[in-house]
């Protein structure tokens, strides 16, 4: 929080760029994306150990497991924003968003808007979790999290030029 609020309160871009906020989205999307499962339909056979797989057969992406894949992502149930600043994430496809020819053409639109929401919310808010599910900083991030279920306390945030009369 403490590094969120200091980029916007340093913000100049009129909330435009805001790399650390966009971070947080992508590495919130990576943790816990917002379609978790995808469909798909293979083109071609595949040859699997097992046997034969046929073309045009139905198949389902389970997105948290390739998220969160221990041996291409490092710290892979860790909350770490600056994955996406040092640019060690930038080749690997996140759902929602995908990669490659069929990357979401909404995709900077997205981050551009979000990252301008948190800025606001951060600003000039503080939040505690009331009720739902409980995250535990010593132990690794869950694969799911219940979202609907989640109340959080918000507090807005006073200061003395906040509250001091215009000059």
């Amino acid at each position: 929080m403490a590094v969120a609020r200091d980029e916007v309160d340093g913000d100049e871009s009129g909330r435009r760029f805001l790399p650390y906020l966009r971070a947080v989205v992508l590495e919130s999307l990576r943790l816990w994306p917002t379609t978790p499962m995808i469909l798909r339909q293979t083109t071609a056979p595949v040859q699997w150990a097992q046997g034969r797989m046929p073309a045009k057969c139905g198949v389902l992406i389970y997105s948290p497991y390739f998220h969160r894949d221990e041996r291409h992502v490092q710290g892979a149930h860790d909350f770490s924003p600056g994955r996406w600043l040092s640019g060690e994430q930038d080749d690997w496809p996140l759902v929602p968003f995908s990669d490659g020819p069929v990357v979401c053409p909404g995709k900077q639109l997205v981050l551009l808007l979000t990252s301008a929401a948190l800025a606001s919310l951060v600003h000039g808010h503080d939040f505690g979790v009331e009720d739902g599910q409980a995250l535990d900083p010593a132990r690794p991030l869950p694969g799911t999290l219940d979202n609907f279920s989640v109340r959080l306390r918000v507090v807005s945030r006073t200061s003395a030029h906040d509250t001091a009369p215009p000059a």
